[in-house]
C-alpha cells in the first residue's frame, strides 16, 4: 500500500516559511473488538516513538476497556504524560487490500487545553505499528509504502 504524505498547516519557520508541512500520515480504522464497528481516523508514522498512543477519549468514544491499575509515565518533548495500556482493533485499508491486527496501546490523559483535534490524535510507534510492518519512506515524492512483515499476525482481506 502506498500512501500520499498530507499537508498540514503549521506555524511558519525558517525552514517551513509557507507554513504548511507535509507529514506522513495514515488512514487507520480503530475498534474495540474484531467483529465490532470501527471508526477512521489518521495514524501519524513516528518512527522515533516506542509505543503506539492515543488520547484516553478515543479510548472512551469507541468503548475500550483500559487497565488504570497500573499508570505509566510517558517521557517525551512535551514533558510527561500519565497514560495507561489497552488493546485496540486496527484495520489498515487501501482498495482492494486490507489488513487487521490487534495491538495494546497506550492512552494518554486529554489536557484541558487539548483541542478536538489534539484528542483526535493517533501516533503509530514500534509496539503496535512498526514491529508489524515493514514501511518505507519517500520524502522526494512525498509518499511512504507500507506492507506486513512477517510478525504481522493479524487478517489480510
Amino acid at each position: 500500500m502506498i500512501f500520499k504524505f498530507r499537508r498540514e498547516e503549521i506555524q511558519p519557520t525558517l525552514d517551513y516559511p509557507s507554513g504548511f508541512i507535509y507529514r506522513p500520515k495514515v488512514p487507520l480504522w480503530i475498534g474495540a473488538e474484531v467483529s465490532g464497528p470501527r471508526r477512521p481516523y489518521l495514524g501519524l508514522l513516528d518512527t522515533g516513538a516506542d509505543d503506539t498512543k492515543m488520547s484516553l477519549s478515543v479510548a472512551r468514544r469507541l468503548g475500550i476497556k483500559v487497565d488504570k491499575s497500573v499508570p505509566v509515565v510517558f517521557r517525551g518533548l512535551g514533558g510527561d504524560a500519565i497514560g495507561y495500556f489497552g488493546s485496540v482493533v486496527f484495520e489498515l485499508r487501501q482498495s482492494p487490500k486490507s489488513w487487521v491486527w490487534t495491538a495494546r496501546v497506550a492512552f494518554i490523559r486529554d489536557s484541558e487545553s487539548d483541542s478536538e483535534e489534539e484528542q483526535a490524535r493517533v501516533t503509530l510507534g514500534h509496539t503496535g505499528f512498526f514491529r508489524y510492518f515493514h514501511v518505507g519512506f519517500d520524502f522526494q515524492r512525498g509518499r511512504a509504502q507500507i506492507r506486513p512483515n512477517r510478525l504481522f499476525v493479524g487478517l489480510p482481506r
